[in-house]
């Protein structure tokens, strides 16, 4: 009984060493690694790769997936660097053609963020060291004498509603067919039209006025800028 319990335990002891060691082996590191990858854990993936390259570092595999994860956590430059140390190593023909490859996309993305660092602009499509990505910024669109043309071309619209609400009327008014009451129920609309183009036509003249006496101050001009659940508009010049 005594053997079989001691059997057992070196059995136990035998496949959770085994089961350990493969954890801590690069292959172990490496696994982790690739399940890291594919959850979008790429911080986790990157310190399982190094690892992994630390045990084993003549293996290019390991090296590929530092610098992709690095690429993935926006650091190009570092990216570069891993890129290049897997040319130095012994890696088959189609795959050198590859790193040779994204060697070329991170330079392109240097300069391009160095260009952009000049200008001030800020690169679209970058991701940053957490590993969010840059949309381009929204600016503010800008027009000068916006106000004057709004005003204007308001009041213009307005009159031609106006005119076509007049003409509507005078149609309407001039209809003298059916019975007697139904040509008074026309002409009392019509008389309602006529009110009411005139309203319009008050309206329009006094757009059409307030535009055209607004002056063109060439620092005047109507800022338009989008918030989270709807635009800003904003209006400033020097008086």
């Amino acid at each position: 009984m005594k053997k079989g319990v001691v059997l057992f335990s070196i059995i136990v002891i035998t496949v959770f060493g085994v089961r350990l060691q493969a954890q801590t082996t690069a292959n172990g590191f490496a696994i982790r690694a690739v399940q890291a990858w594919k959850a979008a854990r790429y911080a986790d993936a990157l310190k399982w790769f190094e690892q992994a390259h630390t045990l084993e570092p003549e293996k290019a595999v390991y090296v590929w997936g530092m610098a992709r994860c690095q690429e993935k956590l926006g650091h190009i430059n570092e990216a570069l660097s891993l890129f290049k140390e897997m040319l130095n190593m012994d890696i088959p023909p189609s795959k050198r053609t590859e790193v040779q490859a994204k060697v070329r996309e991170m330079k392109r993305l240097i300069q391009a963020e160095n260009a952009a660092k000049k200008t001030g602009r800020v690169q679209v499509g970058r991701k940053t060291e957490t590993g969010m990505t840059i949309r381009k910024p929204v600016q503010p669109v800008r027009s000068r004498h916006v106000l004057k043309q709004a005003l204007l071309w308001t009041g213009v619209g307005i009159g031609a509603l106006a005119i076509g609400m007049n003409v509507w009327g005078f149609v309407q008014g001039k209809d003298t067919s059916g019975t007697y009451p139904e040509a008074k129920s026309r002409q009392d609309a019509a008389k309602v039209k006529y009110y009411v183009a005139g309203g319009l036509y008050g309206v329009s003249a006094g757009l059409i006025l307030a535009g055209l006496l607004i002056p063109e101050h060439p620092k005047g001009m109507v800022s338009v800028a989008p918030v989270r659940g709807g635009m800003v508009f904003g209006y400033t010049t020097e008086f």
